[in-house]
Formats: structure tokens, C-alpha cells, sequence
């Protein structure tokens, strides 16, 4: 946003859970000077067990209604829509009549099950989405399920800018191989891809795996009674890279079933399309709708489907999966944290000509 010429930009910021760990229980006001004009203000909090969210949404209603020394803010940016940010930002926005925009990039809803205090919490950030004045989305899904006739847009986080600088690879792949990069857990599809793995029958197909996660100690047992089954641990960047455009497809397995996933898109799939190889994706948040042409969307979240799936795309003709990896490239190139803050300060600026228009009404 510096470099589209915004002059300042100060981040609020609260402690986590875990900053409590060790003492001390309070943590006192700081400010932190990235470089000149961005400054990252972390407000005061106390370890109160329950009530610590009071105090945070106390301290920042302090900051943003306290004095600006360096003048008023001309908009509001909240970083995902957890109470503790949202409300006291739309209180002030409100106030000063200042636009607020709630970036809106993971969002869990309440479900039955959930213990009250998470039903509570996750109730109260989908009320935040709903009084936003905007809301920039990851998902299409947030706008139509909750956003449907008010002001939103959607974005997309830039895959890696070395990655979008990586030559498009050749037809035929350095090797034999799916790869899956990432957060080893449920919610990222890692055990149905460890349930499909023996239904695919093709015995010189290989499966890539790195990353930490949950599921990791599965994934060590399976490999152990598997040899097409490589688990690399944590990579560098470098090896990162060179793994993406040896492999023969490159795989997005998250269950699309799973409401976590519904209302956030998976950044690591603008990774894969960068890469330029093959992808095979389920039609997780709303992938289908944006990239359907551009990877190959698997139907059939099942072991057996995605093992078909796996096989019908490494064993396809070279001219098609070259086709396929240069059509996820092309989707992606120009796709920059730059084009991405340009675009929310367009977005911003709509909320800023609809506040005064409003205004106007009132008078």
C-alpha cells in the first residue's frame, strides 16, 4: 500500500493467546517503526482468563477513540473479523464516519457441537461480516452467503513473487510424481489423500509429501509399508521450487464438505498454478467457480475418486497436461501483493464516496 501512495499506515495490534505463556501476565503498550511511515502499535492486555477479550476490546476502543497525533485515519482495515478488532473498529468507523473494510480470510462458523464459548465466538465473527460497510473476501461464498446486496470484493493471496519467476517447465516432468505441499492435517485433505494412495494401482507413480502437521506420524507409518510414499519433512524454498516442476501433478485435495474450508480460499493452490504443472484440485471454497478451466477439479471427493483422478491426470498425454500447466500459469501471472492492494484501496475509496453520499442524505 506504500508503494500505490499511502502515506502511513499503523497497524493495531493485540497479543495472542500464547504471548501469555510467561510472564509477565500484562503486556504493556508498544510501538514498534518498521520503515518510515508504516508502525505497528501493540495495545496493552492482561491475562483474565475469560474476561481477557474484554480487556482487549477495551484497550483498542482507547487507541482509536484516544487522540491521533499524526491526524484521523482515512479508512479502517480489519485483519479477519475476530471481535476484539471488528468492534470497536466499526464503533469508531461509525463515529468518524471513516470507512471500514473487514479483510474476511478465514471464517468458521458456529455449528452444533461446538462448545458454547466457540459457538458464541464464531456467531459473533459472522455478525462482524454481516455490519462491516465492506468486506474484502477470499471466498465468493462470504458475499453471497452473508454479504448478498452490500458492499464486498474479493481478492486472492500472490503466490511467491520467486515463483512467478520460475521458467515454464517442460512438457514431460522430471519425474513420475504427485506432489502435495503444506499443513499436514484433515482440513487440508492429507488423510484422503493417504486413504486414496492404495487405490491407485499404477506401481511407478510416486507421492510427494512436505510440510508439518497433525497427521505427520500417519504419514511416517504409511510410508513405512509404502515405498512410493516420500516424506520430505520441511523444505527450503529452493528445494520448494525445484519439487514443484519435477512433479507430474501437483495436488489440492481439502474437502470441500468441511465448512472451514467454504469461506477461505487455499493460497497454496496460487502456488501450484505458478509453478505451471498440472493441478489437481477438489472444488473446495470457490475454486470451481474461478479456476474451473484452469485446474483439473476433481468430483468425486472419495479415496476411490481421487485415485482415479490422480491417474487420469499423470497418466495423460503430454500435450495436455503441458496445456493444463500453462493455462494455470497464465491465470495467475500479474497477480501481485501490488494488483492486490491497488485493488482494496479502489474498493476502499467506493466506501469513502458512499459515506460522503450518505452524509449528504443525512443533512
Amino acid at each position: 500500500m506504500r508503494e500505490c501512495g499511502v502515506a502511513r499506515v499503523t497497524g493495531l495490534s493485540l497479543p495472542g493467546a500464547s504471548a501469555f505463556n510467561t510472564r509477565p501476565r500484562r503486556r504493556p503498550y508498544k510501538r514498534s517503526v518498521v520503515e518510515d511511515g508504516v508502525v505497528i502499535e501493540e495495545m496493552p492486555s492482561y491475562a483474565m482468563g475469560p474476561l481477557q477479550i474484554l480487556t482487549q476490546v477495551w484497550s483498542m476502543l482507547r487507541r482509536l477513540f484516544g487522540r491521533w497525533p499524526e491526524g484521523m485515519p482515512d479508512a479502517i482495515l480489519v485483519a479477519n473479523p475476530l471481535t476484539r478488532y471488528a468492534a470497536p473498529a466499526l464503533l469508531a468507523g461509525w463515529w468518524y464516519r471513516i470507512p471500514v473494510a473487514t479483510i474476511v480470510a478465514d471464517l468458521t462458523c458456529s455449528q452444533r457441537g461446538q462448545r458454547p464459548v466457540t459457538w458464541l465466538r464464531n456467531w459473533l465473527q459472522t455478525v462482524m461480516v454481516r455490519l462491516s460497510p465492506g468486506t474484502v473476501v477470499f471466498s465468493s461464498h462470504t458475499t453471497t452467503e452473508f454479504r448478498r446486496g452490500r458492499p464486498s470484493m474479493r481478492m486472492v493471496r500472490p503466490p511467491a513473487s520467486y515463483l512467478l519467476d520460475l521458467p515454464q517447465p517442460p512438457a514431460e516432468p522430471a519425474a513420475h510424481a504427485v506432489y502435495f505441499a503444506g499443513a499436514l492435517s484433515e482440513s487440508a485433505g492429507v488423510d484422503l489423500l493417504l486413504d486414496a494412495i492404495p487405490h491407485v494401482k499404477d506401481p511407478t507413480l510416486e507421492f510427494w509429501f512436505s510440510g508439518r502437521g497433525t497427521l505427520e506420524e500417519r504419514l511416517k507409518q504409511q510410508a513405512a509399508s509404502d515405498s512410493r510414499i516420500r516424506f520430505f519433512g520441511f523444505v527450503t524454498e529452493e528445494e520448494y521450487s525445484t519439487m514443484l516442476q519435477r512433479a507430474a501433478v501437483l495436488v489440492n485435495p481439502r474437502p470441500s464438505r468441511l465448512l472451514e474450508n467454504r469461506y477461505n480460499f487455499p493460497s497454496k493452490l496460487m502456488e501450484y498454478m505458478a509453478a505451471g504443472r498440472p493441478v489437481l484440485s477438489t472444488a473446495t471454497s470457490d475454486v470451481a467457480e474461478h479456476y474451473g478451466s484452469d485446474v483439473i477439479v476433481l468430483e468425486d471427493e472419495t479415496p476411490e475418486g481421487l485415485a482415479r483422478g490422480i491417474e487420469r491426470a499423470a497418466n495423460a498425454p503430454a500435450e495436455e497436461r503441458a496445456a493444463f500447466g500453462a493455462r494455470a500459469r497464465a491465470a495467475v501471472e500479474g497477480v501481485t501483493w501490488r494488483t492486490q492492494a491497488e485493488k482494496i484501496l479502489a474498493f476502499i475509496e467506493t466506501l469513502r464516496d458512499q459515506s460522503r453520499t450518505s452524509a449528504a442524505d443525512t443533512r
